[in-house]
């Protein structure tokens, strides 16, 4: 039987930092702005509703930059990231 979460943190860990310096994910602007949102927060903010105060866990959250939309964005309380893949953080 395959090692399915051995293979799933290699399939992220090679993809991450790439993603990261992809203008898609927009990495620069999230530096330049600290009130920029990603375009999925953008969609799903009017199906979440008012979320200040809230606290959140994102679950394989990738690179962060969805969580960093909730977080400071959209002024919601400390959210916790969990991720597999160990290189899913640009460092600038």
């Amino acid at each position: 039987m395959p090692d399915y979460p051995t293979l799933n943190k290699a399939h992220w860990d090679e993809r991450a930092p790439a993603h990261a310096v992809s203008p898609d994910y927009s990495v620069d602007r999230f530096v330049a702005d600290p009130h920029f949102i990603s375009q999925v927060v953008g969609f799903e903010l009017p199906l979440l509703g008012d979320i200040r105060g809230l606290r959140g866990v994102h679950l394989q959250c990738h690179i962060g930059t969805d969580t960093i939309s909730l977080a400071v964005g959209r002024g919601s309380a400390p959210q916790t990231w969990i991720t597999v893949t160990s290189v899913s953080r640009p460092e600038k």
